[in-house]
């Protein structure tokens, strides 16, 4: 949504660290993506930019997909998510090639498109916030623009693939989404887990979510963590806690 690839190449840097530690390795190679923006272009163009440097990295430099992860915060939260939707849809194309595992840190805009979304004034995450809601994102004039500059391809595409029952099916506990109770997307990250639920019928949901009641937008992830204190030393034990959950199987 902001920045670009030098603005966050220090944080991701600081983030690799943080991988290299918890989990033991002994190296870590980073790949920081630029893929084109809205409104200027598409989802399908940007997802496009973002799998084409995957793949070249996995055909030109031997890259390991089971030991890739995706990684990224808002608007690059939504980026890897749909991303590996996108592989999902087209196995033959990718299913060789899946990375291991998707950490997506307040992904948005995007969710909102579940079927049968609740109003944001109609949540109880409004509720809890009502003092300062003209602060929140969906209570205000440039809340409820956002995704609307999105194409009418990119909402029609995003929305089949949320109400393809089958295909939300096969998302698994490789797939982290973070959210924090006091950000813009924390309301649609809820809604989404709870389309989950009903996609898998009681069963329990694969996806591992993880809210921060402490937090606010981004400041979960990763690369911040590192700014926010000894609260961010527990959160990134918390996520990395999610995260052996799949890098030890």
């Amino acid at each position: 949504v902001t920045g670009c690839r030098l603005t966050y190449q220090y944080t991701l840097d600081s983030a690799a660290e943080l991988w290299m530690d918890y989990l033991s390795l002994k190296s870590i190679r980073t790949v920081n993506i630029e893929f084109r923006n809205l409104p200027q272009t598409t989802m399908v163009d940007s997802i496009s930019d973002f799998l084409s440097v995957y793949t070249h990295y996995i055909s030109v430099h031997q890259m390991d997909s089971s030991k890739a992860i995706f990684e990224g915060c808002s608007g690059g939260g939504s980026m890897v998510l749909f991303s590996y939707l996108q592989m999902l849809q087209k196995p033959i194309e990718y299913s060789a090639h899946l990375p291991k595992l998707i950490l997506s840190h307040s992904p948005g805009p995007g969710l909102e498109n579940v079927p049968s979304f609740t109003p944001w004034e109609g949540s109880h995450v409004y509720q809890m916030n009502i003092d300062h809601s003209s602060t929140f994102f969906f209570s205000n004039d440039v809340g409820q623009q956002w995704g609307k500059e999105w194409d009418e391809e990119s909402r029609t595409t995003l929305t089949s693939w949320l109400s393809d029952r089958h295909l939300m099916g096969k998302l698994g506990k490789e797939v982290i989404v973070t959210s924090a109770e006091h950000e813009v997307f924390h309301h649609p990250h809820e809604e989404f887990m709870k389309y989950l639920n009903t996609v898998h019928s009681g069963e329990q949901v694969g996806v591992q979510y993880l809210s921060f009641p402490n937090r606010t937008h981004c400041l979960q992830a990763l690369e911040f963590t590192m700014f926010t204190g000894p609260e961010g030393i527990n959160d990134q034990k918390r996520i990395f806690k999610s995260i052996r959950n799949v890098w030890e199987m």
